[in-house]
């Protein structure tokens, strides 16, 4: 069972890596077998095409980015939990880039790949738009159109994300996760 899992993991591996250097669209199953040492049966053992390869990458990835963001609200309302989410999210994005490059390139091509980013984008603006709702119910923060804010929040994040980490580039985290926070923090609770 052990052996099942390893090459699986191989295949899976050498799937970033060809999808990376080569483009989703430019891999086929033989680059991604001959990089994983492995034989084409192998490969449709665990998945029925390139395809599948990268869907199995990007659920993985979205449980990621979406756990990560989460956790820290299951414990407080605070400015703590909203700079432990964006940590979590930059994290998660700068050690997975390559996959979420390949996610956005392939999403240009495919329609399944595009909603499956836009599920991503709309699950964490959504937690967003509810905790802003929760902090106008409870007097925390000024009367806003929560709608509008979370999606200028979630956008904020993204467009970051995308233009430093997705280059791969070694950036300070907890630099990065303060500075949104703080932004976001002060701009929608005030003091």
């Amino acid at each position: 069972m052990k052996e099942n899992f390893s090459t699986r993991d191989r295949i899976i591996n050498a799937a970033i890596e060809v999808f990376f250097e080569n483009g989703f669209s430019d891999t086929t199953v033989d680059d991604i077998t001959n990089y994983a040492g492995v034989s084409h049966g192998t490969f449709y053992i665990y998945f029925k095409n390139k395809k599948d390869a990268l869907r199995e990458l990007l659920k993985e990835t979205f449980d990621l980015l979406y756990d990560a963001t989460e956790a820290p609200w299951k414990r407080e309302h605070s400015y703590e939990s909203l700079r432990e989410s964006i940590y979590g999210f930059f994290k998660i994005y700068q050690s997975h880039w390559k996959v979420i490059r390949t996610w956005k390139e392939a999403a240009m091509l495919d329609a399944e790949f595009m909603q499956l980013w836009h599920n991503l984008v709309d699950q964490i603006t959504c937690r967003i738009k509810q905790n802003i709702e929760y902090s106008i119910r409870k007097g925390l923060c000024q009367p806003i159109d929560s709608a509008v804010a979370s999606q200028a929040l979630s956008g904020m994040i993204e467009h970051y994300a995308n233009n430093y980490l997705m280059k791969g580039e070694t950036v300070d985290l907890n630099i990065i996760s303060k500075t949104l926070a703080h932004i976001w923090y002060y701009g929608i609770y005030g003091s």
